[in-house]
């Protein structure tokens, strides 16, 4: 029990939730676009804030609530990588963090 107590606080030291504003391809299915983004980073967690809106015939744009792991010292790098990586992804065009706070936890408080 001390092992996952120990565990859980390291983890917990490190948790950030991001508000982010994502333009991606509308023939895209935005939940297996979302589905690929818990695969980079160290985000955990995808859901959708405020629906998509149509930006143009082939665009929509659509504000998410990510919950992520912060996987270095920095978090503007961090941030920065993780924009990157989820424009590789096919269909994305911009993943741009809008607000970004610590996740405070129980143990914490």
């Amino acid at each position: 029990m001390e092992l996952k107590r120990l565990i859980r606080e390291a983890m917990s030291d490190s948790l950030f939730q991001a508000n982010v504003l994502m333009r991606y391809a509308r023939h895209e299915n935005l939940t297996l676009i979302n589905d690929k983004l818990r695969g980079i980073c160290g985000i955990t967690i995808v859901d959708v804030f405020v629906p998509s809106k149509i930006v143009s015939n082939d665009v929509d744009i659509v504000t998410l609530k990510v919950k992520f792991f912060l996987l270095g010292d920095n978090l503007k790098d961090h941030l920065h990588r993780m924009s990157s990586e989820a424009r590789k992804i096919q269909g994305v065009f911009s993943f741009i963090p809008t607000r970004t706070s610590k996740i405070e936890t129980k143990s914490q408080k």
